[in-house]
């Protein structure tokens, strides 16, 4: 641009301020707004402010407060003084702001269902936000909207006793046992009746005539004697073959069906999405952690998810809502193991084991949470064995368990 357009171009703007209080620039000929002490208006072309590198930028002398400039380098884009001309504060437009404060954790608390809810037992499941950060779940923190139950069914009638099988073989006679010591011999009892008369016996020599005596009165007839201990026991013989087994009795008729009780109020929206146990130990060396692996009993819900022995994954169209996730475990060497609950790869929530730290002790970790996933968010559990010295083992009998319950 020559220097006498651009002097032309300040003496238009400054005469223009000498008779108004605002400017526009334009190509249709309307007035400035009010509001504004320069108004630009154009649909074919823009305002261009200066352009510079950071090292300019920040190299300015003195910038105004509210000075505004375009970086080409770096995260280009426009940059504004929020400061002063003494202490410049270059801020750039359109970033985000600081991330907001963590919320509150949901708690679950898990109790025996009373017997209006559940005539045949069952569990009452309570769950809230630990609203003063306490790990406890106070009676004034609960949701009673999403409280559910979750009861047993009642017993099937017990079927008919099958046929007694036949008697098996007598099993051989055991040894005689020792003769008991023989008792006390009792007094004599009355004289019996005389018995025949023996055969003479050889004639013996004559001893000495004695004096008679007087015949004495037959003497009373004495109680009998006590009976002698009984002796021990012989030992006992061995066990005879068991006999066939016998035929399985006929099943017994049904019985009546009874009458259809009246339908219940309508529950929440509960789906059982995972269930899975442990049956093979996993052993866990001494302070270290490891995946915890569920490879037995697995039922997965069609349409909710997958689960491939250690992470739930949601589904990808359906996965979206509000879990119940809750898992066990029994260490049956070493006691305890914590538990780590991780979601979308990230720790969520820790519980530590329950038990002693001896050697020979069983210990139980218990961990329980309402957890908000989207579609294809991922659950897994980590175990963690506090003992330096012993390693833990995972119980084998289905008390290491991990469930997930979709509540909406």
């Amino acid at each position: 641009m020559s220097i006498k357009k651009l002097l032309f171009i300040f003496c238009l703007f400054f005469s223009g301020m000498a008779f108004s209080q605002n400017v526009g620039i334009n190509t249709d000929g309307s007035a400035p707004d009010n509001s504004a002490l320069l108004d630009v208006k154009g649909t074919t072309k823009g305002v261009l402010v200066p352009r510079m590198t950071a090292a300019q930028r920040t190299a300015i002398t003195n910038p105004a407060t509210g000075l505004l400039v375009y970086q080409t380098d770096g995260t280009d884009g426009f940059y504004f003084n929020k400061g002063t001309s003494g202490s410049p504060n270059w801020q750039f437009l359109g970033a985000l702001g600081p991330a907001g404060a963590n919320g509150s954790n949901s708690l679950i608390k898990t109790s025996a269902a009373p017997i209006g809810n559940c005539p045949y037992g069952g569990s009452k499941i309570e769950a809230g936000i630990d609203a003063n950060n306490n790990n406890v779940l106070d009676a004034g923190e609960i949701n009673i909207s999403i409280t559910v139950y979750i009861c047993n069914g009642a017993p099937g009638p017990t079927g008919a006793t099958g046929a007694t099988g036949a008697t098996g073989a007598t099993g051989a006679t055991g040894a005689a046992g020792a003769n008991g010591a023989t008792g006390a011999t009792g007094p004599t009892g009355n004289t019996g009746a005389t018995g025949a008369t023996g055969a003479t016996g050889a004639a013996g020599a004559n001893g000495a005539t004695g004096a008679t005596g007087p015949t004495g009165n037959t003497g009373a007839t004495g109680a009998t004697g006590a009976t002698g201990a009984a002796g021990a026991n012989g030992a006992t013989g061995a066990t005879g073959p068991t006999g066939p087994q016998g035929n399985t009795g006929s099943t017994g008729a049904a019985g009546a069906t009874g009458a259809t009780g009246a339908t219940g109020a309508a529950g929440a929206s509960i789906v059982n999405v995972l269930m899975a146990t442990n049956q093979s130990a996993q052993i866990i060396n001494s302070a270290t952690s490891a995946d915890l692996v569920f490879s037995a009993n697995q039922t997965v819900t069609s349409g909710y998810g997958s689960f491939n022995g250690t992470t739930y994954t949601a589904d990808g169209t359906n996965g979206a809502g509000t879990y119940l996730v809750t898992v066990s475990v029994y260490s049956t060497t070493v006691a305890p193991i914590a538990l780590t609950m991780v979601v979308n790869g990230s720790n969520y929530a820790v519980a530590p084991g329950i038990g002693t730290s001896t050697a020979s002790a069983n210990g139980r970790s218990t961990l329980s949470q309402i957890v908000v996933l989207q579609n294809s968010g991922t659950i897994k559990m980590v175990g963690i064995n506090t003992n330096g010295a012993n390693s833990a083992s995972t119980s084998i009998d289905n008390t290491t368990r991990f469930s997930i319950v979709k509540l909406n």
